[in-house]
């Protein structure tokens, strides 16, 4: 009930806000600024997911789902031409669940930084800062971005942010993961799961260990853009009685490189993560699970425009893709421990998309799994996507 009262306040408050600008624009006149303070943006996509076999498949024990998998609405508002505030909710299936994407204010110090605070998306990978539905093709999202980087992944924290000669940049003290959240609202870290479950969302998460996070991306080549992140989190019990009690110590380096190529056409990009987690045997041994030490994955993936290069000025794009994934989630067990070759993963996802205006996509793919055990299994999945700026 609380949460339903959550959702209407928030409607009532972006109903009313939708009333403001023309007030805020007359303001804005008056200052001699063209530039509106309050700009609303979004996005949403709607998903009918189709398991055929395989309980390696996501949801594979049903036959087939519809689910409104999110709705974002965002607002940010310009204090100054120097101070902006910035914010996205997230309403997740159907509005069942509310989640804050992220709630940050940017001080621009000069054209080429940015001092940045609060709750913020981690620079980690070409898509968890950037994930509006019709900016990637699959109707769901790569699964080495949620399995080895648990996108959509918000930490509170302060940094820099800017671009020089050619250099994109973020740098962010943050807060940092839970290995054992098992009391809060996540999981903790998992076998199958890797890291995922150990995301606070800034919802009252324990940070006494805090990390450190980057990106870099050299966009100096026309078309082209290499990125690399880092995430780096010294100490992740979090001060857990259960965890330093038994003197495990915990902790994260995430490493990931990208790359990605867009000429003629063509669309072409690949993405490697590797992610070692600290004292692994130890947090093993005190949680009872089977987590690995080394998590890896990468993925490439293929796509063509091919509206675009028909007919260079319309709005109109119709993009076939394919795309291989592996990833493993115990790559290497501490000693004394087992893998399971279930988690060793496979996925090859194929399909295409059709965009009529850039802001919103139809697709279609179909996603064929295997993992390390020689299991298979298969999911077709439709989707609608859309968003707003």
């Amino acid at each position: 009930m609380m949460k339903q009262r959550a959702v209407v306040a928030l409607v009532a408050l972006l109903a009313a806000g939708w009333a403001v600008p023309p007030a805020t624009a007359r303001a804005d006149e008056d200052e001699g600024s063209s530039t509106q303070k309050l700009h609303f943006h979004g996005y949403g996509e709607l998903h009918f997911n189709i398991p055929g076999s395989g309980a390696l498949v996501p949801d594979s024990g049903n036959p087939a789902r519809a689910d409104l998998h999110r709705m974002v609405w965002g607002m940010s508002y310009r204090f100054t031409d120097r101070i902006s505030l910035h914010t996205e909710v997230d309403f997740e299936h159907a509005a069942r669940d509310l989640e804050l994407e992220y709630a940050y204010v940017d001080f621009m110090v000069n054209p080429w930084a940015t001092i940045r605070g609060g709750a913020i998306l981690m620079p980690i990978g070409n898509l968890n800062e950037f994930h509006e539905p019709p900016l990637f093709y699959s109707v769901e999202r790569p699964y080495v971005q949620t399995y080895l980087i648990p996108t959509t992944w918000t930490e509170a924290g302060a940094g820099l942010v800017g671009e020089w000669h050619g250099v994109r940049y973020r740098m962010y003290l943050t807060s940092g993961l839970n290995a054992d959240a098992s009391g809060g609202s996540a999981s903790g870290f998992s076998a199958s799961q890797g890291i995922r479950g150990g995301r606070g969302k800034v919802n009252s998460a324990p940070s006494s260990g805090l990390a450190y996070a980057g990106r870099l991306e050299y966009v100096g080549i026309p078309g082209a853009i290499v990125g690399a992140s880092a995430f780096i989190q010294p100490d992740a019990d979090q001060r857990d009685t259960t965890l330093t009690a038994a003197g495990a110590d915990p902790g994260v380096r995430l490493f990931e490189g990208d790359v990605r190529v867009r000429k003629a056409g063509f669309d072409i990009q690949g993405t490697v993560v590797h992610t070692r987690i600290k004292d692994a045997g130890t947090l093993n041994t005190v949680l009872a699970t089977d987590i690995g030490e080394v998590h890896f994955g990468w993925y490439v993936e293929g796509a063509y425009h091919l509206l675009q290069l028909l007919s260079p000025d319309s709005e109109q794009d119709l993009v076939p893709f394919v795309r291989y994934e592996r990833f493993d989630t115990q790559a290497k067990m501490p000693a004394g421990f087992t893998a399971d070759p279930a988690n060793n993963r496979e996925v090859i996802t194929a399909g295409i998309s059709y965009l009529p205006i850039p802001q919103v996509a139809i697709k279609v793919d179909h996603e064929s799994w295997k993992d390390g055990a020689d299991d298979h299994g298969y999911r077709t999945n439709l989707g609608l996507a859309w968003m707003f700026y």
